[in-house]
């Protein structure tokens, strides 16, 4: 009993010393003020490396200190390391100690990362508080130059095109071309021709002809609403109504909500069996400075032949290295999905889900035949659960290569290489996608 008893003082008295490490060397606020001053006057010189060592050192004994945090944050930026400007900035956000000097930078830092949005957003919250300030009205009409700017003007040429081996190996090629003009500020029409093609004769019967016409209107930088109609040119009474709303309050969240009377994204085999889907789906992406990423979206599908589908899908990811010609992303993706009839013709399992650890490596070249080229890697594993089958692994592997071509072009293209599991039996696939974009 002596023996645990002086362990635990032994115990307490390290973690004591190594908790208060850095306070020692400051005992009191007053203690940081030479250091503080120091540090600035560092900055000032261009020297903010150096500058930011001292403020950081000077947290880690008073985290909570405002002047600390407020200049950690303004440093940083001055710097051009915006992440970490806006990791100390968020600390003290709404902190009615801030000052439009401070506000301005930070803002500058969002309109350089592309976030138009929050910067709208951080100069139109604090111009209430400060309705004179100078550097908040020009940051506020900067960021809304910005952001008219990214609502491109020009019309719009799309092409998209993928191939899917659906229902354990029933290969499908998919075809979407797009012509969108803009008609008005914040609204473009555009018009689309959708087409499918099975390579078994046998679900000739479920491919799609598809014209269609919509528009897409954005009612502020917050609010966007898309309308479409379509119809199949070949087959009678499969016209289609989808309506897309989406509200992205700033750069870092979007929600979205969407209603399809007629799904294009069931499989083949119960098209080929004259059997349509009305869809809702409703998703939320959280995006975080080109760091953290999380993407969660819920579908329900209602089948004409009475079966009722649920399905869930989430994502996860981090970037574990950025550097200027190398980044890699480590991700979690978890999906589930249930559904109510059984012995449907085409795959349609009780319940089932999966978890994957997916992988990501991009290659950024730099050489002149193109504005830009990223090589792509993807890589994944995971285990899939089928109700009444039992848990097997799978596999994924991709390769993805990103151009932009011009200033008003862009292509893409991937391969793929799967192996699943369909009732338990495992399947290999293969598939390619294809997408090219051009502003005139």
């Amino acid at each position: 009993m002596r023996t645990l008893l002086v362990l635990a003082v032994i115990t307490t008295v390290l973690s004591i010393n190594s908790v208060s490490a850095e306070g020692n060397a400051y005992p009191t606020l007053e203690s940081t003020y030479k250091d503080h001053t120091r540090a600035v006057a560092l900055a000032r010189d261009g020297h903010y490396s150096a500058s930011l060592e001292i403020l950081r050192r000077l947290l880690a004994a008073y985290p909570d200190n405002y002047p600390l945090q407020r200049d950690t944050a303004m440093i940083s930026a001055w710097k051009g390391d915006c992440r970490q400007a806006h990791r100390y900035f968020r600390r003290i956000r709404s902190n009615p100690k801030n000052k439009p000097y401070l506000l301005e930078v930070i803002g500058e830092c969002m309109l350089a990362q592309g976030r138009n949005r929050d910067a709208i957003a951080l100069a139109t919250k604090w111009r209430k508080r400060y309705p004179d300030s100078s550097e908040l009205k020009f940051m506020l009409e900067k960021a809304r130059v910005a952001e008219t700017a990214d609502r491109n003007t020009s019309p719009v040429f799309e092409v998209q095109s993928k191939s899917d081996e659906s229902d354990q190996g029933f290969l499908v090629l998919m075809l979407r071309t797009e012509f969108s003009i803009q008609v008005a500020p914040g609204t473009r029409l555009f018009g689309a021709h959708y087409l499918t093609r099975a390579r078994d004769a046998s679900l000739q019967s479920g491919e799609q002809d598809r014209i269609g016409v919509g528009v897409r209107h954005k009612f502020s930088s917050a609010y966007f609403i898309e309308q479409s109609f379509s119809k199949d040119i070949n087959q009678d009474g499969q016209g289609r109504s989808a309506t897309l709303f989406q509200y992205t309050p700033s750069d870092t969240w979007k929600f979205e909500v969407s209603y399809t009377n007629f799904s294009l994204d069931i499989p083949i085999r119960a098209q080929a069996d004259n059997i349509d889907a009305k869809e809702q789906a409703a998703k939320v992406t959280f995006d975080l400075d080109e760091s953290w990423y999380w993407h969660l979206s819920m579908e329900r599908l209602n089948f004409s032949d009475s079966n009722r589908r649920r399905a869930l899908y989430t994502e996860i990811s981090y970037p574990v290295e950025k550097k200027p010609l190398r980044r890699q992303r480590l991700g979690l993706e978890i999906y589930g999905s249930s559904n109510t009839l059984r012995n449907a013709v085409y795959f349609n399992p009780s319940r089932d889900r999966s978890i994957t650890l997916a992988h990501q490596i991009e290659f950024l070249r730099k050489e002149t035949r193109f504005r830009a080229r990223t090589d792509r890697i993807l890589l994944d594993f995971g285990s899939y659960y089928q109700q009444g089958f039992g848990t097997h692994s799978r596999w994924g592997l991709g390769f993805q290569q990103e151009f932009v071509l011009t200033d008003a072009s862009e292509l893409e293209y991937g391969i793929r290489f799967a192996r699943n599991v369909y009732d338990g039996t495992r399947d290999n696939q293969a598939g390619f996608e294809l997408k090219f974009r051009m502003r005139f």
